[in-house]
Parts: C-alpha cells; sequence; structure tokens
C-alpha cells in the first residue's frame, strides 16, 4: 500500500526558489571538496574528517529538502 503525501508548497516558493537553494547546497559540498584538496597537509585529521561530514550532512539534508519539495516537477511524493 503507499501512502500520498501532499508537496509541502507554500505560497512564494517557486521551482526556482527550490533550485536555488539546491545549487547553493551543492556549492557547499565543491568548495569543501575544493578546500581539502588544496589544504590537505595543512589540515589535521580532525579537520579534514569534521569537513567531510558537513559536506556529507549538507548534501543528505540538500537531497531531503529537494524530494520534500517535490523535486524538479513540484509534484507528489509517494512514500512506500
Amino acid at each position: 500500500m503507499q501512502a500520498r503525501w501532499p508537496s509541502p508548497h507554500v505560497a512564494g516558493r517557486s521551482p526556482g526558489r527550490r533550485l536555488a537553494f539546491t545549487v547553493a547546497d551543492l556549492l557547499w559540498v565543491a568548495v569543501s571538496a575544493i578546500v581539502l584538496v588544496l589544504f590537505w597537509p595543512e589540515l589535521t585529521g580532525v579537520a579534514r574528517f569534521l569537513i567531510i561530514a558537513v559536506a556529507l550532512v549538507v548534501e543528505v539534508l540538500a537531497t531531503l529538502q529537494f524530494r520534500a519539495a517535490g523535486g524538479a516537477s513540484g509534484g507528489v511524493t509517494q512514500m512506500a
């Protein structure tokens, strides 16, 4: 049985705005990777771990946010 959950569409939140937040989150992850590559020798093990962990959390939350908003189509999200 599949439950259907309506998209949490709020007035003023257009697909373009959702896309802007998704791009901003993607940029955060990309810049984190660039920082790791450029400054790897200067970073301690804890700093490397924290940068990677934050980048992964941002990516997961961005994906969940995008899915909750109905993705690019703005349609209904299906939960199995």
